[in-house]
């Protein structure tokens, strides 16, 4: 594939993911479709939840017997292997358990009224839910009749969707690396599940590139997780917006100026012009609301960072 013809758009612009910050949620109701889910998904929210105090609670939406392809009484051992995991997250964790059909939560016909119902008794300020377009039917089931929960109630803080087997366009970011040790206790306590999948090596792979959306770039040890926001709401004053987008000719001045603050060397305003403008595709510039570069290059920190 000749992937110089590929179009790309100059203009194009990236929203780096806001960092998630729980103070402001007041309570939370979790859909997690099988006993693992809340783990994988976001153990280290509900971790970081309990450790402030925030009431959680956890609806495990189907028995998780594994749609016929574990043995008898797998459903029971998993669920209790479900509450030893969240007793490690957090003991103030509630939960229920639906008994629904693993496999087949598409048609359970009562899904959408079951949620409706949760949320008019809990009252939650945000709803949890697997991203909407989840490769896995259940979990996509789960994630579209969350969406539908709350355009029908309107939920405070609306939906936090979170990545299970499929990647979501993050918009929020949670830095879970004060609580990773609780969540990778809580999924070995899943010995069902890893006796099929080598989850923990998964979970932390995705913890590890999800950190690279964290503002201080990868740092060793850190870990965190992604989220999709629909609708969350903040008591908190309105943050700055830094949006990506490929350099162009008239960033040149902007960007001599950026090289001169970051390196403390005076340059010619024509510098960058002539090094760099004349490339295919010449680096990408970070920009705050007013437009003013901050960045270079791929760099998401106020100070600038050249590469």
């Amino acid at each position: 594939m000749n992937t110089s013809s590929l179009p790309y758009n100059s203009q194009a612009t990236f929203t780096p993911p806001s960092a998630l910050d729980l103070i402001h949620i007041q309570k939370a109701l979790v859909l997690a479709p099988h006993p693992d889910d809340e783990t994988i998904g976001c153990g280290g929210l509900l971790a970081l939840l309990a450790e402030q105090g925030t009431p959680a609670h956890i609806i495990l939406v189907s028995d998780g017997s594994g749609a016929g392809a574990l043995s008898e009484g797998s459903d029971i051992r998993r669920q209790q292997e479900f509450a030893q995991a969240l007793s490690v997250l957090g003991p103030t964790i509630t939960w229920e358990c639906w008994q629904l059909p693993d496999g087949a939560l598409f048609q359970a016909n009562d899904l959408q009224q079951r949620l409706n119902t949760a949320i008019k008794d809990y009252q939650p300020s945000v709803l949890l839910a697997p991203w909407l377009q989840d490769m896995h039917p259940d979990h996509a089931i789960v994630g579209h009749t969350a969406q539908q929960a709350h355009l029908q109630q309107n939920l405070p803080q609306g939906v936090l969707f979170y990545e299970v087997w499929s990647p979501l366009p993050a918009n929020l970011i949670l830095d879970i690396s004060p609580v990773w040790q609780k969540k990778q206790a809580a999924l070995q306590l899943h010995v069902t599940a890893l006796e099929h999948c080598d989850y923990p090596r998964a979970t932390e792979a995705l913890a590890a590139y999800r950190s690279l959306l964290l503002t201080t770039l990868e740092q060793d040890g850190q870990y965190a997780e992604a989220y999709y926001g629909l609708d969350w709401k903040t008591q908190s004053a309105t943050t700055e917006t830094i949006s990506i987008r490929y350099a162009t000719k008239r960033d040149a001045h902007s960007l001599t100026q950026l090289f001169c603050d970051v390196f403390k060397h005076q340059v010619p305003d024509v510098w960058w012009h002539t090094k760099y403008a004349g490339q295919m595709i010449a680096g990408t510039v970070a920009v705050d609301d007013k437009q003013q570069v901050i960045a270079y290059d791929g760099a998401l920190v106020r100070s600038g960072t050249w590469q």
